[in-house]
């Protein structure tokens, strides 16, 4: 029965990566509202700190996304 357990999950590695993301952020986010409240620092504040650390990393994003588009585009243009 153990074996049969263990055999049966056959599901993508694309749902269980999928999964494994969202279950993660889920848990880092209930992490940090925990910390938050037993440090005394309120949920606005918070909140302002992550909409803050999301604004950097979509600018960093959007950067790298600019300069492989440009790197994309001079390879083109060279051949």
């Amino acid at each position: 029965m153990v074996d049969s357990l263990l055999t049966t999950n056959k599901k993508s590695p694309r749902s269980r990566l999928g999964r494994t993301i969202v279950l993660g952020s889920v848990a880092v986010v209930v992490t940090l509202i925990a910390l938050a409240d037993s440090w005394g620092i309120e949920r606005a504040v918070l909140w302002d700190y992550f909409l803050t650390s999301l604004l950097f990393v979509g600018v960093f994003a959007g950067i790298g996304i600019v300069a492989g588009w440009l790197v994309w585009l001079v390879k083109k243009r060279l051949r």
